[in-house]
């Protein structure tokens, strides 16, 4: 009789509020009945301000639905119409910020407190600001929509909030070239750079000193403080996730290891576990299962260690159940993974 289930998937991802696109897709036709049959899943009815996915469903939604409207340019349309209420407090506080540098500043401090999926930096190199943007990765798949989206959200936004008819020095992006770009031109200008190793806008210098008009120094330093609370909330639900996994780890091979031990070792109620995993986008059962995944593999790919012995580790009384679980989520054998693993047919 096995002690635990196997699921190769990696279920602790971040999330990504997307009620925006829901929103688009709604306004451009698609049934919302269509929608949430493709997600699988009922959305909330305050749907616009509600409706967060693992970043990984976010991406393919978003490709979807460029599809389904038959639409290439979805991404960039969406991002020429979105405002400072699609990106809530964080939208506030680049609203409220003195100067385009202070804009950036806030736009990488605070950008977890929107999205957790993706890193957006900023560093000078000759004379120039770059603002990079890096999706999470998602194997064998190129969020082509969402990147689109993404720079030409930061750039409407900073034309938006400057009050003048700005345009970057030049965009640079890891897609390939689009057969159509005069979209991505209309809102981005001509300078774009296409099969990148980053996505990056490129700025003068100069420009980091661009007035904010209207921007309220009281009120960004409450939304500030809003904002720190937030990012320190985040950073403790890491921490969390992080001890939970090491946890999980060294009890493998016990196959005991539950929600109500690892509250106690947490110190915190059962309730209030469930509810931080909730808010990273994960459960106890995704996490356990996720590091019983990378486990199996990496034992499998060293061939000093008996596929027996792999399955006591991961807390399988029987090797036939490891090998039926692992097969299920696989589509092969330990032992065939091990073979491709290490290079042998």
């Amino acid at each position: 009789m096995n002690r635990a289930t196997l699921s190769m998937q990696n279920t602790h991802a971040p999330v990504t509020p997307c009620g925006w696109l829901v929103a688009a897709l709604l306004e451009a036709g698609v049934p919302l009945a269509e929608i949430e049959a493709w997600l699988g899943q009922r959305l909330p009815p305050d749907h616009r301000d509600r409706t967060v996915l693992p970043s990984e469903q976010y991406f393919r939604l978003f490709e979807w639905g460029a599809g389904v409207t038959a639409n290439p340019d979805l991404g960039i349309q969406i991002a020429a119409h979105l405002t400072s209420r699609d990106f809530g407090l964080l939208g506030y506080l680049l609203e409220n910020s003195d100067s385009l540098g202070t804009w950036l500043h806030h736009l990488t401090t605070y950008n977890a407190v929107f999205s957790q999926d993706a890193e957006i930096s900023v560093m000078r190199a000759q004379g120039s600001v770059v603002v990079g943007y890096s999706p999470v990765p998602v194997a064998g798949f190129t969020p082509l929509q969402d990147i689109w989206s993404s720079i030409g959200m930061i750039v409407h936004a900073i034309r938006v909030a400057t009050r003048c008819d700005w345009y970057p020095a030049r965009c640079r992006f890891s897609t390939p070239c689009p057969a159509d770009t005069s979209a991505l031109e209309a809102l981005l200008g001509p300078e774009l750079h296409f099969d990148h190793k980053t996505n990056q806008i490129e700025l003068p210098v100069r420009d980091l000193d661009l007035a904010i008009p209207g921007a309220d120094p009281v009120l960004l330093e409450i939304l500030k403080r809003q904002a720190d609370g937030i990012v320190a909330t985040l950073r403790q639900q890491e921490e969390i996730v992080s001890r939970l996994r090491l946890m999980i780890t060294a009890h493998l091979a016990e196959g005991g290891f539950d929600t109500v031990r690892a509250a106690r070792a947490l110190n915190m109620s059962v309730r209030k576990l469930h509810r931080t995993l909730a808010e990273r986008g994960t459960s106890f059962r995704n996490l356990r299962n996720e590091v019983l995944g990378e486990t199996a593999r990496a034992h499998l790919a060293d061939p000093g260690i008996q596929i027996t012995e792999i399955a006591h580790r991961l807390g399988f009384s029987e090797t036939s159940a490891f090998t039926r679980a692992f097969k299920a989520l696989e589509g092969m054998t330990p032992r065939d993974f091990r073979a491709r693993s290490l290079g042998k047919t």
